[in-house]
């Protein structure tokens, strides 16, 4: 509880749980020392206060607090699971009550009559070929060589069980799929970077979709569910944050600030050859075309509501079929024309299909911290749009992130 009321930040508390609070049980729990009826007592406890840190009511699924990291979860251990060691013989560890086991009872317990009650209850077996003893969790097979692994082998299949149950629900796991493509979504978990406050207790509900918004109270009538702003449609968090008009140079912004980025990425080896400019006499104005050798990539830039798992590819596609025309254009010049459509969820999700285009014109080094600016410039703006859309106070300069410019008058070259 101390670490939970401290004065650290957030993502310290959480890291510092992880860090210093659960590896001192360690020794306790595998030596069972106490009931698991005390580790659960903790366990309640301290859900309470991690909830409260991550700015999240207690409606929030505990799946989030639990489940694995690389699938956008929080990764927080349980003090209640208590997996058994592998020392054992057979039937009797995998805490078999059935044949001759039927009748064994003693008043007194141990670490082994302990872990065959844990075996029981997660579904462990162990099982004996040519005198060698197994581990037989799910689908995992684990031998004395990985005595080691064993506690960390079944607790992070049950993070990911945790993580899957979570996806699988139709409110609070919808954002979770797309968010888990990538650890770059959720890299502010461990440390905070590049996030402020505000956006940390923002992120974290509005992925959960907890946050209050009209659209969101099921037991309103469907007037009272409509948009305070706009009045036109339910507000939801995608409409909030992606479709109401109220805001559009908010996403005007956002999407900026992610095209800024890119352009000064680029400069680094590739050559612009125009930002924001119709090419040649075409209607079509993507975001930046760039020219790396005999290659013109052009890149448009959008933030979709990963509302579903095919929001990505519904933007990919829609992005490839509006610029496909410019293909030919480049090939009569001898040039090989590349579409990227570069993509970010509206809530930070990081779309994996942007890291082959910057690997060709970024070093890896610098890949990576790409991925992190780019997610937190995306929380930044949504949180600033969605308290602007609740408070009705402006939450940003109009002269911020200006649209870029620059470049050819036409992106077509000319030798």
């Amino acid at each position: 509880m101390a670490i939970m009321c401290s004065s650290l930040a957030p993502w310290q508390r959480i890291d510092a749980l992880k860090a210093f609070f659960f590896p001192s049980t360690q020794f306790a729990m595998r030596t069972a020392q106490f009931k698991k009826t005390d580790w659960e007592r903790i366990d309640t406890m301290l859900r309470k206060e991690i909830k409260n840190t991550l700015s999240v009511p207690e409606s929030a699924a505990n799946e989030y607090l639990y489940g694995h990291r690389k699938h956008g979860c929080m990764g927080i251990p349980i003090a209640a699971e208590e997996p058994p060691t592998d020392q054992d013989l057979g039937d009797f560890l995998t805490g078999d009550i059935e044949g001759t086991f039927a009748t064994s009872s003693n008043k007194l317990s141990n670490i082994w009559t302990i872990a065959r009650c844990a075996s029981r209850r997660l579904n462990v077996e162990r099982s004996f070929e040519d005198q060698v003893t197994r581990l037989l969790f799910q689908d995992l097979i684990l031998k004395p060589q990985h005595r080691r692994k064993v506690l960390f082998s079944i607790r992070d299949r049950l993070r990911v069980e945790r993580s899957l149950r979570l996806k699988n629900k139709n409110n609070q796991g919808k954002v979770l799929k797309l968010a888990s493509l990538a650890p770059a979504s959720s890299h502010f978990v461990s440390d905070g970077s590049y996030t402020r406050f505000a956006d940390w207790r923002f992120i974290h509900k509005a992925r959960l979709n907890l946050l209050p918004l009209n659209g969101c109270q099921q037991w309103k009538s469907a007037n009272d569910k409509m948009c305070r702003r706009c009045g036109q449609r339910a507000e939801t968090l995608p409409h909030v944050i992606n479709h109401c008009g109220m805001h559009s140079h908010g996403w005007q912004l956002r999407h900026n600030a992610i095209v800024d980025r890119l352009v000064q990425a680029l400069q680094r080896k590739a050559t612009i050859l125009s930002c924001n400019q119709n090419v040649c006499e075409t209607t079509l104005r993507p975001d930046i075309t760039a020219r790396l050798g005999n290659t013109v990539f052009v890149v448009d830039v959008t933030c979709p509501f990963e509302g579903n798992d095919t929001a990505f590819s519904a933007a990919y596609e829609s992005k490839v079929s509006k610029y496909e025309p410019l293909i030919p254009l480049y090939q009569a010049q001898g040039l090989t024309a590349v579409i990227v459509p570069f993509i970010v969820g509206a809530l930070g999700s990081w779309c994996p299909w942007n890291d082959k285009f910057l690997k060709k014109v970024c070093s890896n080094s610098y890949v990576s911290l790409f991925r992190k600016l780019c997610v937190s410039d995306t929380i930044k703006w949504s949180r600033d749009i969605y308290t602007e859309h609740i408070t009705g106070h402006r939450q940003y300069l109009l002269e911020d992130t200006p649209l870029p410019s620059g470049g050819l008058s036409s992106s077509l070259v000319t030798e």
